[in-house]
């Protein structure tokens, strides 16, 4: 074993929780509340009923201490500069026969217990025991306890004799399937640039899921999963919660205006088919708007690969139609065209299947896994295929009536995985990221190339890995998504400005 200099440790024994026996007890005060916050109430051992603490309340040997909602508590034991941080709904007994003994009945509580302590006991419904000079929060509820360590080691013993050895910055749940401490994560500080908006990663309003080895441990995916698409709509942001199964409407200012499943209300949820299976009910891979006559938005394709198939929802949530075909392998991306065609990649297929307005298929063609665009009134549609005698790319568009209007070799240098983002007929160009010749090292290559082949220009940006759509344009401006589904929730998924033109 490694020696360390002032390492204190602390020993968590489980037991069921036990009740404070009354008596007369040693009215000498142990502890005084230091600060109160809201509604505090003290009761003294030989008392039957709770008074209103206030900060400089004396506690004595078996005094309960309890935070009301919204409410908070310090105390400080009085034999040296110990410290106990009480949040809201939180039911705490100080007892002292050769040690000090508390027991924690519920809510949570920070410690900070300083060296010169000889000892000092936590009791929890699962029970545990705290030592010498740490820091620590305990979570106590009727059936969990947590424990994150900020300073110090915890031995966690359970009620079948395992232990668990939790060492500074991190955290144990006595819900954990498995016999071991997690990372403490921490809360990102949202800080936004010019024109940025952002989400938390987690449950609930302003965040979004994800799945990787923080929330799963020992999960088995390929790569981490988080928002994998995201769009600007009519002056506001779209974002896929793709985990979650919703769509999530920003504004510029990154207030949300909406949330909108896409998850049937009859879909069960399915069982778990391996430990820390996330149990997805749908994965959103991408979606796209479908507008009116007058060109705004009220409804949504969306393509998720859980059970690949494509789900129209509109703004209220309302599921209006869902096309499943038997050749869907894997959804990637779609685009719906001016004329109200749908178009949906599935990397699976190695295809791009159409369907018309009327919902009825058209035909399926040859895709290289390399994005696709759709543009104009007539819903051209653009592909890229690489040349295997040139070693280039072929920008290659085509109408509804299988007509080939366009082929052009792009002149691009050597590279790997180049997608298709966008092309404007206007400028008569086109946007392809790609991974440079040399290899993946963090960056994507962004290139502005004109239809008629050459490069206008060339630029980098950070890869958001795993994401399906994430630079976007909107009234000749450029967004770009900033994430890492590896560290959340501990970074923020960001949408923020790119300079291109």
């Amino acid at each position: 074993m490694l020696k360390l200099k002032k390492l204190f440790w602390i020993v968590v024994v489980i037991g069921l929780f036990t009740p404070f026996l009354t008596g007369c007890g040693n009215v000498e005060p142990i502890a005084e509340l230091s600060s109160v916050q809201g509604s505090v109430l003290v009761k003294p051992k030989t008392v039957e009923t709770f008074s209103n603490g206030a900060a400089g309340t004396k506690i004595a040997a078996g005094a309960v201490i309890r935070t009301e909602r919204d409410s908070s508590a310090s105390i400080k034991i009085l034999s040296d500069e110990t410290e106990i941080t009480l949040k809201s709904n939180t039911y705490l007994e100080i007892d002292k026969v050769t040690e000090f003994e508390i027991k924690q009945k519920s809510g949570i509580a920070t410690y900070k217990v300083t060296p010169q302590q000889k000892n000092i006991k936590i009791t929890t419904p699962q029970g545990m025991a705290t030592v010498l000079g740490t820091v620590l929060t305990v979570d106590a509820k009727e059936n969990e306890t947590t424990v994150s360590v900020e300073k110090g080691i915890v031995d966690f013993t359970k009620k079948d004799g395992s232990k668990i050895n939790i060492t500074e910055g991190r955290m144990y749940s006595t819900t954990f399937k498995e016999n071991k401490a997690r990372k403490i994560l921490k809360t990102p500080v949202l800080k936004l640039g010019a024109d940025e908006v952002a989400l938390f990663y987690g449950e609930g309003k302003n965040k979004v899921g994800y799945i990787n080895e923080n929330k799963y441990p020992g999960i088995e995916e390929p790569v981490p999963f988080g928002p994998l698409s995201f769009r600007i709509i009519d002056n506001t942001f779209w974002v896929a919660d793709s985990v979650a199964g919703k769509l999530i409407q920003l504004t510029r200012e990154n207030k949300q205006l909406r949330e909108i499943s896409v998850i049937p209300l009859n879909q069960p949820k399915p069982e778990p088919a391996f430990e820390n299976d996330p149990c997805l009910q749908v994965l959103i891979e991408d979606f796209a708007p479908v507008r009116d006559e007058n060109g705004i938005a009220y409804s949504f394709w969306v393509a998720e690969s859980m059970e690949n198939r494509l789900i129209n929802v509109d703004f209220t949530g309302k599921i209006l139609h869902t096309i499943t075909n038997p050749d869907f392998k894997q959804l990637y991306k779609v685009e719906i065209g001016k004329g109200g065609n749908i178009f949906v990649a599935d990397k699976g297929a190695q295809r791009i299947f159409i369907y018309d307005k009327e919902l009825k298929f058209v035909e399926a063609v040859s895709w290289e896994w390399s994005g696709f665009a759709v543009s104009g009134d007539d819903d051209v549609l653009y592909r890229i295929f690489f040349t295997q005698e040139t070693g280039l790319l072929t920008l290659v568009a085509q109408d509804r009536e299988k007509q080939i209007l366009r082929e052009t070799e792009l002149l691009l240098p050597i590279h790997l995985n180049p997608e298709l983002c966008w092309v404007d007929e206007d400028k008569q160009e086109c946007l392809i990221t790609y991974t440079p010749k040399t290899g993946f090292a963090g960056k994507f290559a962004v290139a502005l190339v004109g239809f008629d082949g050459t490069v206008k220009k060339t630029t980098e940006m950070a890869a958001p890995i795993a994401m399906n759509r994430y630079i976007e344009k909107y009234n000749d401006k450029v967004w770009v998504a900033d994430a890492d589904f590896n560290t959340a929730p501990e970074t923020l998924f960001k949408i923020k400005p790119f300079k291109l033109y």
